[in-house]
């Protein structure tokens, strides 16, 4: 083995180191350049994402006010269209509360002739002096 074969060219060497570390360093600034990329990227995602929440959260809160407004649009109408049926509905209760007290007055006054007309007529039950006016007898 020859002894200059051996030991290698410390130029030659040199050489080879700066092309290493010429290839070296564009592999870095090429790694840099990706990750920044990715940053800027991942920035951008971040960003879009909070866009995005953003407008969700727009988008609940307008569903909301929506919601709200539809309800009470739906009461004021429920309220405009059962106002006259709950004011007939109080003028029938009215009604029938006179007519129940008119009722109960011709009762009370049926009874109170038919005892009046009983006592005159011998202590006669009331139904039956009743039976015979309606079959158009005289009492």
């Amino acid at each position: 083995m020859d002894d200059a074969q051996a030991l290698p060219d410390p130029a030659g060497l040199s050489d080879t180191l700066r092309q290493h570390d010429a290839r070296i360093g564009r592999l870095e600034a090429g790694q840099r350049d990706m990750m920044m990329k990715l940053v800027e990227i991942s920035a951008e995602g971040r960003a879009r994402g909070a866009h995005q929440d953003q407008r969700a959260d727009r988008d609940v809160e307008q569903t909301r006010l929506a919601i709200g407004d539809l309800r009470r649009e739906m009461r004021s109408v429920i309220a405009d269209t059962t106002a006259p049926l709950a004011e007939s509905q109080r003028t029938l209760i009215a009604m029938n509360a006179q007519i129940a007290g008119g009722v109960r007055m011709i009762r009370n006054v049926g009874l109170a002739l038919g005892g009046v007309m009983s006592a005159l007529m011998g202590y006669q039950p009331f139904v039956d002096w009743l039976g015979r006016v309606m079959r158009g007898g005289v009492g």
